[in-house]
């Protein structure tokens, strides 16, 4: 799983382009959070923490308080696919919720 969700992230900074300045990357997005009867949309900074043997993102508009969601997401954690429209999904299902989280590059 981790090894496909680190290709997935690849292709998805691919498609966009996406440049490393000090290291990490840094781009606006439009972030899409689906979990539970939960759904929010918001603009936010995300970066992207390429680490030896993973790659962290992390969403820069803080999110915690007001939903319950966490700011932070790994490849040895979640599930990352980019779709063909280009777009990087964040997934994880356990027995008590499932979420989704969309980031399309503004």
């Amino acid at each position: 799983m981790i090894k496909l969700s680190i290709e997935s992230l690849h292709q998805f900074i691919a498609d966009h382009q996406l440049k490393r300045v000090d290291g990490n990357i840094i781009f606006d997005a439009k972030v899409n959070i689906n979990s539970g009867n939960t759904f929010c949309s918001i603009n936010s900074q995300v970066q992207l923490i390429v680490l030896t043997n993973e790659i962290a993102v992390y969403i820069l508009e803080f999110l915690k308080e007001e939903y319950n969601i966490t700011e932070m997401y790994s490849t040895g954690q979640y599930h990352f696919s980019c779709t063909e429209a280009k777009t990087l999904e964040i997934s994880k299902r356990n027995e008590h919720n499932k979420f989704l989280i969309s980031i399309i590059p503004i």
